[in-house]
């Protein structure tokens, strides 16, 4: 009688050889054919002439079993193929060179392989909606891949390229700061509740305390309030205060129900507090729409309801069930015929950070939680090592071309902005230009430098075959090739010629990570020792 098989797997395609592979070998195991086409089991041979009935009989016999279970296995990875790809093995006879094939073509780790793969790895990025295991299972599978073709990445590399995969919403892993490393996300108390994470698409809600924050603070402005709307297809907020995260790319138009219409004016997360029968939880509202216009901020119910929750209205409030455990995640209470989200009096009235203590509870997570004592010690002499460049900066700049610096434009970074380096700008008669909170765009020649660097210093890389722990030096020639080459925005002129009244001479540029010689000046070395080192090039120098 034919074997049937219940099992059924992803048919092979350009792309998933990985785990096709894992499963189709579960598969023939299952089928007891994985000896053949492992190479395990090989075909027997024939007897010799002068060999007895019986043993012909035998080896005949095992011949027949042999050659039957390598058809049956040649079938099973047949019928596991995209038609597409079917035309790669045609001329293999037997299972095991089947096998051989599909590995040899879609496992190959040659160069063209190694920087398809380091390119993946260092653009993988975790767009909206995506879940972080499906992000995370992504990116480490190409690590894994790398690894099997004996790529290494410095793992403090490694850790940075992931964290630079994340959105900003990611930024902040601990609410709590002012603390050793030790005590992060331990319970102060019995009356501290204990975490717990929910991820949404909705929205991603934490229980937790109000955080005791050990750096100054002062009186925050009251919130504005949230109110359920079943007839409203997107969660809209009126005050960008309340993001943690814009983007102005949503410009657009929304229609209200009067037929009137209002403009939107951006896309982000919104971060707001619920109460829950006196615990207090910490909501993170996705792809909300900011409209100034709005008299309140509205929660979409159609929104909810698609990512498998239930809301239930009665005559005096609303809540919101998790239908998986039937556990209420927010409370609404009915205030003039409309519902508004419960929310946490102790947030309400809570303080928010001055500017300095945003800086301060930033460097508190980046340098491993260190006391407060001196992570303020060590963010003002990052202060002062910035206006010290500075200062470098505007002598040697104004001394080589004459002229003088009028204006300072930058972010609103703790570096740039303090007594010190405004003192210092006073004194000079420089002004200064800031730019707006979550616009990128008026630094938008900056901001498309570090782009063009950055895209220059990772082709430099995959060319050259370094591995990226020389994305130093790669940027560094990057911006001294960039700085010579015709610019559009300078009339065909490069920056070099710009800046010093020159045409820049490039008879002494070498392929980046290319093999050099450098004279052995070593005033020890025999009569028969090596007159050179052999090394790699890694960029130009600025003398």
């Amino acid at each position: 009688m034919a074997s049937q098989h219940t099992v059924r797997i992803e048919p092979l395609g350009k792309d998933n050889f990985d785990t096709w592979r894992i499963q189709m070998e579960a598969l023939l195991v299952k089928s007891d054919s994985w000896s053949a086409v492992s190479g395990e089991s090989v075909k027997p041979e024939a007897t010799a002439e002068n060999a007895s009935a019986a043993a012909t009989a035998a080896a005949a016999a095992a011949r027949t079993a042999w050659e039957r279970t390598d058809r049956i296995a040649k079938s099973d990875i047949i019928l596991a193929i995209s038609p597409s790809e079917l035309k790669l093995i045609k001329g293999c006879e037997t299972s095991h060179a089947l096998w051989q094939r599909l590995q040899a073509t879609y496992q190959s780790a040659g160069p063209a392989r190694k920087a398809s793969l380091l390119k993946k790895l260092t653009l993988h990025r975790m767009t909206d909606g995506e879940e972080i295991r499906d992000h995370l299972r992504g990116f480490f599978d190409t690590v894994d891949k790398l690894g099997e073709m004996e790529v290494e990445i410095n793992p403090d590399l490694l850790t940075i390229m992931l964290l630079y995969s994340l959105p900003p919403a990611f930024e902040n892993f601990s609410k709590r700061f002012g603390h050793k490393a030790i005590e992060c996300g331990k319970s102060r108390g019995n009356d501290e509740a204990p975490r717990k994470i929910e991820d949404l698409s909705m929205y991603a809600s934490s229980d937790f305390s109000p955080p005791q924050n050990a750096f100054e603070i002062e009186s925050a402005p009251e919130r504005e309030k949230w109110c359920l709307d079943s007839g409203c297809s997107s969660h809209l907020c009126r005050d960008t205060r309340d993001f943690s995260e814009i983007s102005n790319v949503a410009n657009g138009t929304l229609n209200l129900a009067t037929k009137a219409s209002t403009e939107i004016k951006a896309r982000g997360t919104v971060l707001f507090t619920g109460d829950v029968n006196g615990i207090t939880k910490r909501v993170s509202v996705k792809d909300t729409l900011h409209v100034p216009e709005l008299r309140t901020n509205l929660l979409s119910v159609g929104k909810i309801t698609d990512r498998g929750y239930k809301v239930i209205f009665d005559k005096f409030a609303a809540e919101i069930v998790d239908k998986r455990n039937r556990q209420t995640v927010l409370f609404a209470d009915r205030k003039d015929g409309l519902y508004y989200i419960r929310e946490s009096k102790s947030e309400c009235c809570a303080a928010t950070e001055k500017k300095e203590s945003r800086a301060l509870k930033t460097w508190h997570q980046r340098m491993g939680h260190l006391n407060v004592r001196d992570l303020v010690k060590y963010v003002r002499a990052g202060d002062v090592r910035a206006l010290e460049a500075f200062k470098e900066f505007k002598a040697y700049a104004e001394r080589q071309t004459g002229k003088r610096i009028k204006y300072l434009q930058s972010d609103n970074g703790r570096e740039y902005c303090n007594s010190e380096f405004d003192a210092f700008l006073r004194e000079h008669g420089i002004g200064r230009r800031l730019t707006t909170t979550y616009t990128p765009e008026q630094n938008g020649v900056s901001e498309r430098r570090n782009r063009t660097l950055v895209e220059m210093a990772r082709c430099l890389l995959i060319q050259s075959q370094l591995p990226p722990s020389f994305w130093a030096e790669a940027v560094n020639t990057s911006n001294y090739i960039r700085n010579r080459c015709p610019s559009s925005s300078l009339n065909g002129r490069t920056p070099f010629e710009a800046w010093t009244g020159k045409l820049p001479d490039v008879s002494h540029f070498r392929s980046f990570g290319q093999k050099v010689y450098v004279l052995n000046r070593d005033p020890k070395k025999g009569k028969f020792d090596d007159r050179s080192k052999k090394g790699i090039f890694l960029g130009y120098s600025d003398v």
